[in-house]
């Protein structure tokens, strides 16, 4: 004889819960909180490269600047810098034929010329307290570095549209360079060290 097999009722089938058909409110919320966690994490990370690149902008243009006070201060060669819009330059003095003094880039090495426009970048330049008007091409000399030392007084301002605060570069009164990268944070070239305002 074959085994009878006992019929589920439907009444026992209807009265059970449905399985597997949504999320509860709880696990929404968890999955919510996470995204906004990872999106918050991101956006702070964005914000902080910015301004560490800008920082680091900042400290780059004002070694070389640092590089080429010392060197023409060894050598005996003049030199200068040049900015434009997006860029710096190291310049060379070179003497002409006639007795002139022509500014020429230095292109290559470790007085390269900067070029911080692709990095969303803006400047302005104060030379001896006149803002200074920008050329199209770094190659005209707005700062004079002479061979015994001396910086002509300048001060340059890194902003980012869009983004609050800027870094500024400037001679001290005893003819350093030093860079302020706001929050009262100060420093000056040759030294190991940070220093508050």
């Amino acid at each position: 004889m074959a085994p009878v097999r006992a019929l589920a009722s439907p009444r026992r089938q209807a009265s059970a819960p449905p399985r597997g058909t949504g999320f509860t409110l709880i696990e929404l919320l968890v999955v919510l909180f996470i995204v906004g966690l990872i999106t918050g994490v991101a956006v702070l990370s964005v914000a902080q490269t910015g301004s560490r690149q800008m920082e680091q902008t900042a400290l780059r243009l004002a070694s070389q600047i640092q590089l080429a006070s010392d060197e023409a201060l060894l050598t005996g060669q003049r030199r200068a810098v040049g900015f434009s819009e997006g860029r710096m330059a190291i310049l060379e003095g070179i003497w002409l034929d006639e007795g002139q003094l022509a500014w020429e880039p230095i292109a290559h090495g470790t007085l390269a010329p900067v070029n911080f426009e692709r990095q969303g970048l803006r400047i302005r330049v104060h030379v001896e307290g006149q803002r200074a008007t920008l050329d199209d091409d770094p190659d005209r000399a707005l700062i004079f570095l002479h061979p015994d030392g001396r910086i002509t007084p300048f001060e340059v301002e890194l902003t980012r549209p869009g983004q609050p605060g800027e870094l500024r570069i400037h001679t001290t009164v005893g003819g350093r360079l030093a860079v302020d990268l706001g929050d009262g944070e100060s420093r000056t070239l040759g030294e190991r060290h940070a220093q508050r305002r």
